[in-house]
């Protein structure tokens, strides 16, 4: 398991933030923890139960685990897009001594299992631009191939998804 997960398994901790538009677009950005997901489903009903575009930054469980639990169950809740970064088997094979295999992490595994049963991901990039509702999001950072040099740290928080938003 990931010390990580269990060390905030009361969902006092966890990544989320909401963005609406100057034309109603709704961003959100993370989640949390799996106890932050009510409060997700809360703010997201607020803002018409639609989300334009969800951006998780990497799949650790204080920043997917929310929106895991709310893919798999709705709720009436309508998403359009999900954006994410995709870091290939082959990379976590050769790190070994990275401080823990995603792949054993329930997070990374769900979330990865849920977006291979859909359309609506996109395998963000360094370099993509992405406009939603008139809001520009450049990736700056992410997965790419020159992280072969960090193999022996954390390669999930390394190629979490770094942007900038231009309204």
């Amino acid at each position: 398991g990931y010390s990580l997960c269990r060390a905030i398994a009361n969902g006092d901790v966890g990544m989320f933030y909401a963005i609406k538009t100057s034309t109603g677009k709704v961003i959100i950005v993370d989640g949390g923890n799996t106890e932050n997901a009510p409060y997700v489903r809360q703010v997201i009903k607020s803002l018409g139960n639609h989300v334009d575009a969800w951006i998780i930054t990497h799949q650790h469980c204080d920043h997917a685990n929310a929106f895991n639990a709310i893919w798999q169950d709705p709720q009436g809740i309508t998403i359009d897009r999900v954006f994410s970064t995709y870091v290939p088997n082959s990379v976590w094979d050769a790190s070994a001594k990275s401080k823990s295999d995603p792949r054993d992490i329930p997070s990374h595994t769900t979330f990865n299992s849920l977006m291979a049963k859909t359309d609506k991901i996109t395998w963000a990039k360094p370099g993509n631009i992405f406009n939603i509702g008139g809001v520009t999001i450049t990736i700056f950072s992410g997965y790419d191939s020159s992280l072969k040099s960090y193999y022996g740290t954390d390669v999930e928080n390394i190629s979490s998804l770094v942007f900038n938003k231009k309204l």
